[in-house]
């Protein structure tokens, strides 16, 4: 894809007002062409560098961001100070990754002491996900949970063990998009195509209705 697809121009407002408010250097690892970014920076941060894979994508992110870093954030050489970032994203990106766990500790030594890592995840306990599993169905899409180039899946209990694992205290666990008008049978269940789940309580239901988690870790002081 060029660095002009709409598949790289997302600004991930979603993301954006989680930016911890004090935050004046943030490093965006899956920077795309720079549209988070780019609103990152029209909102008050003072630095945005940004890491991307796609050589032409990155070429684009030049263009808005104070820095963009063309490599592969699991094999390249950081070139950043320690402790030099106030937060670090990865939006839809580890997913993406062959050793996520891997580098979220590689980026561990360049976060202050009080910074935040945010990531965006898709939920592969999504209802709809669960209905084509019932119809023996698992189909790669050009985007989205089943995007063809997503390597790892995740729930949401595999999510916060994948930050646990990596050394963060995970502060924040939140839907960043749900599904709407799923309803819950009389006796608590869920029917999902062929598959009924449950009973369910509410923070399962709302589990299931979910379609992308926000996730939020922290180094423990």
């Amino acid at each position: 894809m060029s660095g002009t697809s709409p598949y790289y121009a997302f600004n991930r407002a979603d993301i954006a007002q989680h930016i911890p408010e004090w935050a004046t250097r943030v490093l965006d690892v899956g920077c795309a062409s720079g549209a988070f970014g780019g609103l990152l920076k029209s909102l008050g941060v003072s630095e945005v560098i940004g890491i991307e894979v796609e050589p032409d994508v990155c070429a684009a992110a030049q263009d808005v961001l104070d820095c963009a870093i063309c490599g592969d954030i699991e094999t390249m050489d950081l070139p950043f100070e320690g402790g030099y970032f106030d937060c670090i994203v990865f939006g839809d990106v580890l997913e993406h990754l062959k050793n996520p766990g891997e580098v979220l500790k590689r980026v561990a030594p360049f976060l202050g002491p009080d910074g935040e890592v945010l990531a965006s995840i898709p939920n592969v306990r999504f209802y709809d996900v669960i209905r084509a599993l019932g119809d023996g169905r698992w189909e790669y899409q050009d985007a989205g949970i089943l995007d063809r180039t997503h390597l790892r899946f995740f729930t949401a209990v595999e999510m916060q063990k994948l930050f646990a694992d990596a050394g963060y205290e995970v502060v924040k666990l939140l839907p960043l998009s749900r599904a709407v008008g799923i309803p819950r049978n009389p006796d608590g269940t869920v029917t999902a195509g062929k598959v009924t789940i449950g009973p369910l309580d509410e923070a399962e239901y709302q589990d299931l209705l979910t379609y992308q988690y926000l996730i939020v870790g922290r180094k423990p002081l």
